[in-house]
């Protein structure tokens, strides 16, 4: 999931306009899910607390103290589910991204050290990176080459 670059360290934004989009964009759609909930849960136990009112119960029945209980119940349940898919998003955007990002990287890392034709070599993408049809047509172009 990383790729190893020259003092040994792991780097894992590799391409940090594509990868941060995918994640800002996600974890956006994310949000904008979680607001619709929570505005229509709003909607909902403010129909619930007027219907109560309008059939007369009085502010201090149990009613409302279990309106207002199960409101504040659901929206624990909102914003932790919100905080722990966020996590969950970013992580799968950062590999999803990275095994787009990596090949692409790869390759021109590969081109950028070749300085004559006889340094041209083939190239090896990771097993579970996107566009390996990329590796397969440079290694392809190498062998025509030599």
């Amino acid at each position: 999931m990383t790729v190893k670059i020259e003092n040994k360290r792991y780097k894992f934004i590799i391409n940090k306009k594509l990868q941060m989009k995918l994640i800002l964009y996600s974890i956006g759609i994310q949000l904008a899910s979680f607001a619709t909930y929570t505005a229509a849960s709003w909607y909902f136990f403010r129909t619930f607390h007027a219907m109560a009112v309008e059939a007369g119960l009085p502010p201090q029945h149990i009613f409302f103290q279990f309106l207002s209980k199960q409101q504040y119940f659901l929206n624990v349940i909102f914003i932790s589910s919100a905080i722990v898919l966020n996590i969950i998003i970013f992580l799968f955007c950062l590999k999803f991204s990275h095994r787009v990002a990596g090949p692409i990287y790869n390759l021109t890392q590969h081109l950028n050290r070749i300085e004559t034709l006889r340094d041209l070599k083939n190239v090896k993408f990771r097993k579970g990176d996107y566009f390996q049809e990329l590796e397969d047509a440079f290694n392809n172009f190498v062998k025509k080459i030599k």
